[in-house]
This record gives C-alpha cells, sequence and structure tokens, in this order.
C-alpha cells in the first residue's frame, strides 16, 4: 500500500513538474531595456548596445522610402536599424521619430522589429521604442553624439502592420 501510495505521489509531482515547465516555455517574450550609445558620421548612426541582453553593436539608416523632413526646429525621421548582439544573430526593424533642433535635444521614436535570425526570431513583430538627448545637431564644431539613449523592445498588443 505504502509502495503504490510513493508511486502515485512521484508521478503526480513529476506531471505538476512538467505542466509547470510547459506553462514558462509557454509564456511571451518578456520586454527588453537597454542603453545606447552612439555617433553620427554624416551618413548613419553607429554605436553600441549595453546593459542588456543584446549588447552588440547597433546602426541606424536613413529609411530610402521615406525621406527626413524639418517641420520648424522638429526633425521628423525614418530609420532602418540592426542590431548585432555579441551573442550572435541579427535584429531588424524601422523608427518613426521626432528630434527637437533647440536644448535639450531631445529625441524619441517607435516602430517595429521586421526581421531577425536565430536566437532573435522571437522578437519579430515586437514593438520598438527609443528616447534620449543628442549633443547639439546644429554645431558644426561637436561630435553629433548620444549618450545612454533609452532602448525597449516589448512584445506588440496588436499584429505589426
Amino acid at each position: 500500500m505504502k509502495k503504490g501510495l510513493l508511486m502515485l505521489i512521484t508521478a503526480l509531482v513529476i506531471t505538476l513538474l512538467f505542466a509547470s515547465f510547459s506553462t514558462v516555455a509557454a509564456e511571451p517574450n518578456a520586454p527588453i531595456l537597454c542603453f545606447v550609445d552612439m555617433e553620427y558620421n554624416g551618413d548613419h548612426w553607429e554605436g553600441e548596445v549595453h546593459e542588456c541582453s543584446l549588447e552588440g553593436n547597433i546602426r541606424f539608416d536613413p529609411d530610402p522610402d521615406n525621406p527626413s523632413y524639418l517641420a520648424g526646429k522638429t526633425l521628423h525621421f525614418f530609420e532602418l536599424f540592426t542590431i548585432e548582439p555579441d551573442s550572435g544573430g541579427v535584429i531588424q526593424g524601422n523608427t518613426v521619430g521626432v528630434g527637437h533642433l533647440y536644448e535639450p535635444f531631445h529625441f524619441r521614436a517607435n516602430g517595429w522589429v521586421t526581421n531577425a535570425t536565430e536566437p532573435w526570431t522571437g522578437l519579430i513583430g515586437n514593438k520598438y521604442f527609443e528616447m534620449g538627448t543628442s549633443t547639439d545637431p546644429l554645431d558644426p564644431l561637436i561630435p553629433l553624439t548620444v549618450e545612454d539613449m533609452t532602448m525597449r523592445i516589448v512584445p506588440a498588443q496588436q499584429p505589426m502592420p
């Protein structure tokens, strides 16, 4: 009797253990918060992603299908980004944003992760957000840089358009 009860309890514990593993595996991917330091070279932005699982290189290129434009002292920009984490793989997407050409030179953008290779394919369709402050974009005597830009990639509530 004790042996049968012990086997039943063991089977129940194993079943609950596997059920909890499958629940954890089925959870959607969690938000990723990173910081970015970058510099503009006259053609595109290049920099480093740090303090997150995506640590590595990042690049922002102008979107050739959507040119940036000025409205007063506000720059409306459209960019394509590529993240190459040190751990391997590539993550790509697009952003739409605004940057102010007056102090304190804040900018923000949002977009989508549109393509990724393993192990990052689960990020495709996620929302992308960025926010930061640059050096003076109108001062030709100093490099145009950004330090500690906040970058977030989060699961989307609605499908990518």
